[in-house]
């Protein structure tokens, strides 16, 4: 088997995929491993720009003044510097993250490890008169908890994955890390975590997918393995046997393990069972089931069965394609986290992509395997028949959808629906073009996935929203709060330290509970009404309250619980002993204000956000006998409801007050209602089945255009119009492009600018509400920290805008948020930049972690004007907020755009058909020309470029007529003068031998030889035989000159090729005719005799093409479109060399050693005369395909 050059290039790349990712997979392993020269030589390379750097600072602190620090640029953001001078205080710093106050630094000049807030890392500090100097080199974030925004990431220049730990202890296994005058800094312990993502993962995960698409592409091939055209039914099962085998086996044991280990593949994103383990797992299916479908309606024959339960069986696969199908959808809307539906821009990921990808892969492969199966059907039954023996493949779907599903009515009214649609192309075949069975085909598609898409995802999500339900009725609407939980955390750690709470001072209930209002429960409790009560370990009050808590959830070993709504109306609960001397209990009682609007916490304070509701983006109200008890005030709920339940346990949709509402009602009195946060409204379903069926179309018509071009008989197919058409879509689109890019950037610096004016408004006014509340403080050290706090957290909460005070040293001296630096996420001093170069107003991008925030500044000024502080205004914007505007800003740009595209597409099939129109008429006025006969001038009076092209051809066709007359004359001469020459030829080539005969004979006769009668017998046998050739070569030459008497009628020309072909099939045993088209009902205007006389000579000479020795076969096919046939009679023979193929038409040319070389020529005439066509290609020791192309017309005149 000799494979062809593409071939073996194919598996050249398929193995150098497969080398390659293995060893990038080795490289990923590896991973675990610790390359300690190359760490060390990074921070080598720290070390000695830091110590240039202290022995700079020291140079201009000993020769000039600290101050001088402040010109100097320190540019490399992993490595901070600070100055202390001698009485302890914090002077100058380069950034506002790392806490210097947390560095013990014991000799000078040595590089220590060091944990600061934050971040760990080495550091190093060199003395001066004045004080010290120290660099901090950062290694490694050290946040107290990650999320998406806070990563323990290690910095940049070590390249090492956040798995990996440190450690400043030699005892700990693993490896040691030395600085560059070689003293011990840290070891990094040996990992145990197996680093799931690295380049090198994603690189082996890339190269294995191209290596499964080669192989895939290499299996579509495999005809040009053995170099036919098509492979047999059996041998096509045999492989689909053997590579479904090594499909499962890569499936099921997860090999190569790169392939399915990177977090793309994911289980918890999809997973439907053993073999559908990932999406990965379903995206290698998909194609391979895609590639097997394209080998089996292009490559594969299957031999006509009269047997109806082969039949039967045949049909049966494509009932089957369909079932996998439908369950594929089914598994992707049910088994899968990412929404499938796409009704809203931050719906669009990569994922929701790939599933719609998926299904329009599946959707191809029914689509091939139900118009082979059919068609190959359809040869031996009627249209009806063969619809008849899909009912029992529908039955037995069905049936199994039943048994695993309950879907399985929706299941059969769409197989009826979409085979129904497949049905009626049969008969619209001659009707509508391909583009118009595209839309068909695409719109029953769509329809199928997108409605069976929304009500499956609906009705998940209705399962979701009752399973909440249920689980809400018992453990309370109010999911737990994580911002109130750490401040809990924070709360008891302040109360627990609290000294005057454990002073005899406090002896009174009212003295505690004013004490606590006034300095605990203030800012962002005011989301509360809390009752504080003081009593008597030993009084039945206290007694009563731990009775409450016994069945109350505890917060995190804190003192604080969360109660059930069954218990209480209370929310949360806490009991403290204060131990003040008189063994006082106090109990704090939380009850969650109803429409409250409290300013949210950043995201990046919460470790994690996946509470139920927040992920279903709904609230939830509770009722008792219909009216309004509790509800999470994230949205409006009616105050008193009425609805029936018909039974216990009723969980339906209801419209009350105009808002669609899921009602819960476990019982007649209780009823809890579930309210979408963001409803999807009806104008969402509809953009979106809009999109879908128009994103699927530009992709079928893409396939069908890359299709058409590939085909090398298709000589009309790149013509001006669709050159104009498609110059201009790709116009359109690249304009669409530029358009949507340019809105991006114009709506981000909008943005920008928009949050830039936004914040400087606020300074303004939050400067002026300070100015006010501290009108006569002269120094912010003699404020109360925890008042400044408040009254920041209620600016906060007005603004709705976080705040940090900065006294005028730049240490902290309030926050809205404290918690950020209690968490220790930022050091307590000011940004550099506003205090030490003076621009204390100005707006700069600041970060913590991974997080990146626009921060202002302003001066805190008292009633005087005299600055006493620092204002600093963190805009913590979720992701969400700009996504959201960013969603409705660019919904509205598409949304406009695709309209103007769309309508500028369809207007330029309209200006390009009209373009055309006149061209068209040229070019079929030019291929009807016909020299010596009358030709048609076209009447076109448009004075423009075609104008003069159409005068042009006209005044050609008076030239040419002119011509002709001369021509058909010249002709004529040279006709009879070549014809003479041949017909002299011819017949010298026989007379030679006869004339020698008879001399022979003659000389036999005279000498009176005694074997005259035995040699006259012979030679008049052999005279006789020379004469049957001469009157043979005559007869040739006689049919020839007749060929012009052509009598044309119209005729069934499908009726005459298929007896044709059933004659040529019943005499010969050895070479297999297969015919392959309508047996009938496809007419044309010819000659029907001499049809006949050019199917004769095609099968002849096809039959003869086929070497003695080999098995031969010989496919007739006749196809058709709107306005013409085309058949096809291919052999597998030697086929013809490519230095001959201008001399196949030419009479008396033969490959034969037998013939006249008037078959072919002789057919050239007939299909000429006929207003058709004849070619041929041909493959040396592949094979011939001989291609007649004639007009298709009615059955009637």
């Amino acid at each position: 088997m000799q494979l062809p050059l593409k071939d073996k290039i194919l598996i050249i790349l398929l193995l150098t995929c497969i080398i390659s990712g293995y060893i990038l997979g080795y490289k990923h392993d590896n991973l675990n491993k610790i390359d300690v020269p190359k760490i060390e030589e990074q921070i080598a390379l720290k070390q000695k720009a830091a110590v240039n750097t202290l022995a700079k600072m020291k140079y201009i602190v000993t020769h000039y003044s600290v101050d001088s620090l402040q010109n100097r640029r320190f540019n490399d953001s992993d490595i901070s510097y600070f100055f202390i001078n001698n009485n302890n205080e914090l002077i100058f710093w380069t950034d506002n993250s790392t806490d210097v106050n947390k560095l013990t630094i014991e000799q000078a000049w040595t590089w220590e490890y060091q944990e600061s807030n934050n971040s760990l890392g080495i550091a190093c500090y060199t003395n001066t008169n004045e004080g010290k100097i120290i660099a901090f080199i950062h290694i490694k974030n050290n946040f107290p908890f990650e999320n998406n925004q806070l990563k323990n990431s290690f910095s940049e220049f070590l390249s090492l994955h956040k798995n990996f730990q440190i450690s400043n202890s030699k005892e700990v296994k693993g490896y040691e890390i030395h600085g560059s005058s070689g003293e011990y800094l840290f070891t990094i312990p040996t990992s145990q975590i197996v680093i799931a993502d690295s380049n090198y993962g994603l690189g082996a995960f890339i190269l294995f997918n191209i290596a499964f698409i080669l192989l895939l592409v290499l299996i579509s091939r495999q005809n040009t393995w053995f170099k036919i055209k098509r492979i047999s039914s059996v041998f096509y099962f045999y492989q689909l046997l053997t590579t479904s085998t090594f499909l499962f086996i890569v499936l099921y044991f997860n090999v190569p393990s790169y392939l399915f280990y990177h977090s793309i593949s994911n289980s918890f994103d999809y997973a439907a069972g053993t073999l559908l383990g990932s999406i990965i797992h379903l995206t290698l299916i998909t194609f391979f089931v895609l590639t097997q479908a394209y080998v089996f309606n292009k490559h594969t024959d299957f031999p006509l069965y009269q047997n109806k339960f082969r039949i039967f069986i045949i049909l049966t696969i494509c009932g089957s394609v369909f079932l996998l199908f439908s369950y594929i959808l089914y598994s992707l809307i049910t088994h899968s986290v990412t929404p499938f539906t796409i009704l809203s821009l931050s719906n669009i990921n990569i994922r929701t992509i790939w599933y719609h990808l998926i299904l329009f892969s599946w959707g191809g492969t029914f689509l091939l395997v139900f118009y082979k199966t059919h068609n190959w059907a359809k040869k031996q039954l009627s249209v009806t028949f063969m619809a008849f023996y899909d009912i029992p493949v529908l039955l037995i779907t069905g049936l199994l959808v039943a048994l695993t599903t309950d879907w399985a009515l929706r299941y059969v009214l769409f197989f009826v629906f979409i085979y129904a649609g497949l049905y009626a192309n049969y008969f619209w075949y001659r009707k509508f073009n391909i583009y118009v069975r595209a839309v068909i085909w695409t719109a029953i598609l769509s329809l199928f996935i997108i409605e069976n898409a929304l009500v499956l995802a609906n009705k998940n999500k209705e399962i979701k929203y009752r399973i909440l339900a249920e689980n809400s009725f018992f453990s309370g609407i109010n999911e737990n709060d994580k911002i109130t939980e750490i401040m809990f955390g924070e709360l008891q750690e302040q109360l627990l330290s609290d000294q005057h709470l454990k002073s005899s001072t406090a002896k009174t209930t009212e003295s505690i509970k004013l004490y606590l209002s006034e300095n605990y429960l203030r800012g962002y409790w005011n989301k509360y009404d809390i009752l504080v009560e003081v009593n008597n370990e030993d009084s039945v009050q206290h007694k009563q309250f731990a009775n409450l808590l016994q069945t109350a959830i505890r917060i995190d070993n804190l003192n604080f619980y969360k109660l059930t709504p069954d218990i209480s109306k209370m929310s949360y609960a806490g009991v403290f002993n204060i131990n003040n001397g008189n063994n006082n209990i106090v109990t704090l009682q939380f009850y969650p204000r109803q429409n409250f609007r409290s300013y949210s916490f950043p995201k990046f304070l919460i470790s994690n956000e996946n509470e139920v509701q927040y992920t279903l983006g709904v609230t939830l109200a509770r009722y008792k006998n219909g009216k309004l008890i509790q509800h999470n005030g994230l949205k409006d709920f009616p105050k008193s409801i009425h609805i029936k339940t018909t039974n216990n346990e009723d969980f339906e949709l209801y419209e009350i007050e105009g808002q669609r509402f899921y009602a819960y009602s476990p019982d007649k009195s209780n009823t809890l209602l579930i309210r979408e946060i963001n409803p999807v409204e009806a104008q969402n379903y509809l953009i979106y089945s809009v999109y879908f069926f128009l994103i699927y179309l530009s992709i079928v018509f893409f396939v069908i255009y890359i299709y058409n071009s590939g085909r090398k008989r298709n000589r009309n197919y790149n013509n001006f119009a669709r050159r104009y058409q498609l110059s201009f879509v790709l116009l359109l689109v690249g304009s669409f492009l530029g358009i949507f890019y340019v809105s991006f950037m114009y709506f981000n610096k909008s943005y920008n600018q928009k949050l830039k004016a936004e914040l400087d408004q606020k300074k303004r006014f939050i400067q002026n509400s300070l100015q006010e509340k501290y009108y006569w403080t002269q120094d912010l050290s003699t404020a109360s920290q925890q008042g400044l706090n408040f009254d920041l957290q209620e600016l906060s909460y007005m603004y709705q805008i976080d705040i940090n005070v900065y006294d005028n040293n730049g240490q902290l001296a309030g926050s809205s948020q404290p918690i950020i630096f209690n968490k220790n996420l930022l050091s307590r001093h000011i940004a550099p930049r506003p205090y030490f170069r003076g621009n204390s107003t100005l707006n700069q991008e600041e970060n913590i972690g991974n997080f990146r925030f626009l921060n202002g500044y302003t001066d805190f000024l008292n009633g005087d004007y005299v600055q006493i502080g620092y204002i600093s205004i963190p805009l913590f914007i979720s992701n969400e907020v700009v996504k959201s505007e960013m969603e409705e800003f660019f919904s509205v740009v598409i949304h406009i755009y695709l309209i103007i595209v769309l309508l500028s597409i369809l207007l330029s099939f309209i200006i390009g058909k009209q373009l055309s129109a006149p061209l068209i008429l040229i070019q079929d006025k030019l291929r009807k020309m016909r020299l010596g006969q009358r030709n048609e001038k076209i009447d076109y009076h448009e004075n423009n470029e075609i104008g003069q092209l159409v005068k042009q051809y006209n005044k050609t066709l008076d030239e040419l007529e002119k011509s002709a007359i001369v021509l058909a004359q010249s002709e004529r001469e040279a006709a009879w003068k070549t014809m003479a020459r041949q017909i002299a030829h011819e017949i010298n080539n026989p007379l030679t031998p006869m004339k020698l005969t008879i001399q022979q004979l003659r000389r036999t006769k005279d000498g009176n030889d005694g074997r005259f009668d035995d040699y006259f017998n012979r030679s008049t046998n052999m005279l006789i035989e020379q004469i049957d050739n001469l009157s043979r070569i005559a007869g040739s030459f006689s049919n020839f000159a007749k060929m012009p008497e052509a009598r044309f009628e119209v005729f069934d020309i499908a009726s005459k090729l298929y007896s044709t072909a059933e004659l040529f099939k019943s005499g010969n045993e050895v070479t297999t005719v297969n015919y392959d088209g309508p047996t009938e009902n496809i007419f044309v205007l010819a000659d029907p005799e001499q049809m006949i006389q050019v199917f004769n000579n095609l099968l002849k000479n096809a039959l003869q093409a086929i070497p003695g020795q080999q098995k031969g076969e010989i496919r007739i096919s006749l196809s058709t479109t709107e306005s013409a046939i085309t058949i096809a009679v291919s052999d597998n023979g030697k086929g013809i060399d490519p230095e001959l193929h201008t001399k196949v038409f030419v009479p008396s040319f033969t490959t034969k050693n037998t013939g006249m070389g008037l078959g072919l020529a002789i057919s050239k005439n007939i299909i000429e005369q006929a207003g058709g066509e004849i070619w041929f290609e041909s493959v040396p020791n592949i094979g011939t395909t001989f291609y007649i192309r004639l007009k298709k017309t009615g059955n009637t005149l």
